[in-house]
């Protein structure tokens, strides 16, 4: 996943995570959505880009589904990477 092996290598970084793995340029827009999915429970499909361990972007589809859990709200995210630009 964007140039790790695995997403448990994730949990042993100390970073932020959008401005680690989301390209700048999207970074406004993802924290929007997974907001808006999680305040008002609804979903949402967007198309952002990400940033690889190398540096180099990738376009993809952001799928945010609200789940709830104890009175706890969460977004699953999924991301459906299609192009490297």
């Amino acid at each position: 996943m964007l140039g790790y092996p695995n997403a448990d290598i994730w949990n042993d970084l100390d970073v932020n995570f959008l401005e680690t793995f989301v390209d700048k340029d999207s970074q406004d827009l993802v924290f929007a959505n997974y907001r808006k999915t999680v305040e008002k429970l609804v979903g949402s499909v967007v198309e952002a880009k990400w940033r690889r361990k190398d540096g180099r972007a990738i376009k993809s589809k952001v799928i945010h589904v609200p789940i709830t859990f104890k009175g706890y709200y969460f977004a699953i995210m999924f991301v459906l990477e299609y192009e490297l630009v």
